[in-house]
């Protein structure tokens, strides 16, 4: 028998403190914010390519621009261009300590 001297860890010495399930799911999430936000802008071109006059109104009035931008969750640059990976970034919580 060979007799090796015994070491306890802690949770924050061998992992980051959080369970795989929290890490799995901080992986995940900007994809799928990221999917998110290219799905609400598809949705808002479609209504606006099936609604007579729409693109007009919201070119000439900014108010009801503003309303309908909202509505679906995403600016007008994002609408006009296409969704990239900045606009998805997600300001990461502060470490407590």
């Amino acid at each position: 028998m060979i007799v090796t001297p015994i070491r306890q860890f802690t949770i924050s010495v061998t992992t980051s403190g959080l369970p795989d399930d929290s890490r799995e799911q901080d992986e995940w999430t900007e994809p799928r914010h990221l999917r998110d936000l290219r799905g609400r802008m598809k949705a808002a071109r479609e209504v606006v390519s099936n609604t007579p006059r729409l693109a007009e109104t919201l070119a000439a009035k900014w108010r009801r621009a503003a309303g309908f931008y909202a509505r679906f969750g995403i600016t007008e640059a994002i609408f006009r261009n296409r969704v990239s990976a900045d606009d998805c970034y997600i300001e990461p919580l502060p470490l407590a300590g």
